[in-house]
């Protein structure tokens, strides 16, 4: 586009002194400009669009991400050398001495030469050199094993009330990844349904008590006469310093073997009494401060950093809700080896839902087996019209001091006799002994310590619960 501009001589003034005349000789000029507009609308996007990082913000971007790891180096190397210049450019080109490639060979070869898990790999020097010419935060450079170990603890950092923390003072193991803390139920399978609100239902007590509460009312029938009966099972009890505990004469009778069991049916929304009531403890939910922590022979472990009265409720087992088809599914699919962390609500009977405590959990996925437990789970149940969705909160059975590793008993009354410590095959014995882990079948070492220990017992595997299946 030409645009023609008239122009004129226009006379000059002297700053100072009288003005003198001046001839100017009129003559008229044109002056050609030409304005070149780009056809394409790059222009007015570039206008409209966000406002361009600038370079050191850029620089400092990618700089954060290369601490955690050479991805986006490998992924946009162009850019990379624009930003870093020459310290990057041999960033993406493979070494190929034989020297480097042997070191990797032997890293790689889990079968050539055992490699602790807590080894670091070493790191590239010439990588290292690079990051250093860049010149940006003043700091030390991070190791991605330092950076890996940062990002899997920093789910502890997040405020928790009350607290769940980690420590780990034996070896630089932390928890995996892939796990992640819940305080609920996950219903994420196909084919779970739960009762609807409509068959809840709740006690008219303004003030409970446990010998007219209806929610402490039990109703069962005698297998061998069957006469049917009706009995208020009293379950909790307030201490003097008025803390709710398990009563003395509930935790006897569901740890004598002989004797028969209840489950515990704790006030809901529906009922008459308040939040206060002594009735909701599960309910109400943790109110004890627990540590992840890496006990000497075990793996992980969890303890409270606080004392735990015989009675009082620790957390609750949570993890996804499964059909028994996914959890098949899974068991299938699993290795034979990998540890199992399923519990199966069959208190009811009929067609039972499993909770799945591999991936979701709380802290008491991490209690390990002890012959002589201090903690031990119980059936609670809130909805009352819900017979195959309830709790498994585990409860201390003796006073647990500050600091002492909570354990339970893996052997669960409801186990078969495969599972028995009576009929332990003398072959897994024998695997054990040897260290033969196909002879052992499943059978491990128990290192509780304690005076009347089993010795071995059955692990938690999927091998062994593919065992415990009946025949089709």
């Amino acid at each position: 586009m030409s645009v023609d501009i008239p122009s004129r001589n226009v006379p000059l003034r002297p700053s100072r002194g009288p003005p003198s005349p001046v001839l100017v000789q009129r003559r008229p000029t044109q002056s050609r400009i030409e304005v070149v507009v780009s056809p394409s609308q790059q222009l007015l996007a570039a206008f409209r669009g966000p406002k361009p990082r600038s370079i050191p913000e850029r620089r400092k971007a990618m700089l954060k991400e290369l601490k955690k790891g050479p991805n986006i180096a490998l992924q946009n190397p162009q850019e990379a050398r624009e930003l870093f210049g020459t310290c990057l450019q041999d960033f993406n080109r493979p070494r190929s001495d034989d020297v480097y490639d042997q070191r990797l060979r032997k890293l790689a070869s889990k079968k050539a030469r055992k490699v602790s898990r807590t080894t670091r790999l070493p790191s590239d020097e010439s990588l290292n050199t690079s990051m250093r010419k860049l010149g940006l935060g003043g700091g030390e450079l991070i190791h991605p094993a330092d950076a890996a170990r940062q990002i899997l603890t920093s789910r502890f950092d997040e405020y928790v009330n009350p607290p769940l923390t980690f420590a780990n003072d034996v070896n630089q193991r932390r928890l995996q990844g892939k796990f992640q803390f819940v305080d609920r139920y996950i219903f994420s399978c196909p084919g779970i349904k739960t009762a609807p609100p409509s068959t809840n239902y709740g006690c008219d007590c303004v003030h409970c008590h446990s010998s007219t509460c209806l929610c402490s009312r039990k109703d069962w029938k005698d297998e061998a006469t069957g006469q049917k009966y009706t009995k208020q099972i009293p379950t909790y009890t307030r201490r003097s310093d008025g803390l709710v505990v398990l009563s003395e004469e509930y935790i006897d009778r569901e740890l004598d073997p002989s004797a028969r069991h209840f489950e515990i049916t704790e006030c809901n929304e529906l009922c008459g009494c308040g939040p206060a009531c002594w009735n909701r403890v599960v309910g109400n939910g943790r109110t004890l401060s627990l540590e992840i922590f890496e006990t000497a022979k075990c793996g992980f472990g969890v303890r409270s950093t606080t004392d735990i009265a015989k009675g009082q409720f620790i957390d609750l087992y949570l993890g996804e809700v499964i059909t028994e088809e996914e959890l098949r599914n899974r068991e299938d699919a699993a290795a034979e080896d990998e540890p199992s962390y399923i519990y199966t609500m069959d208190w009811f009977g009929g067609d039972s839902y499993h909770i799945d405590g591999k991936n979701f959990g709380s802290a008491m996925r991490f209690a390990n087996h002890s012959c002589n437990p201090n903690a031990r789970s119980f059936i609670v149940q809130i909805h009352k019209g819900d017979k195959r969705v309830y709790y498994l909160p585990f409860f201390a059975i003796k006073d647990i001091a500050a600091g002492t590793e909570i354990t339970i008993d893996y052997k669960s009354k409801h186990d078969d006799g495969d599972d028995d410590e009576d009929q332990l095959d003398a072959e897994a014995i024998a695997g054990v002994e040897s260290g033969d882990p196909d002879l052992a079948d499943g059978l491990i070492r128990c290192h509780c310590g304690e005076k009347n220990c089993r010795k071995f017992l059955w692990k938690p595997g999927v091998k062994a619960r593919r065992r415990k299946r009946k025949p089709e």
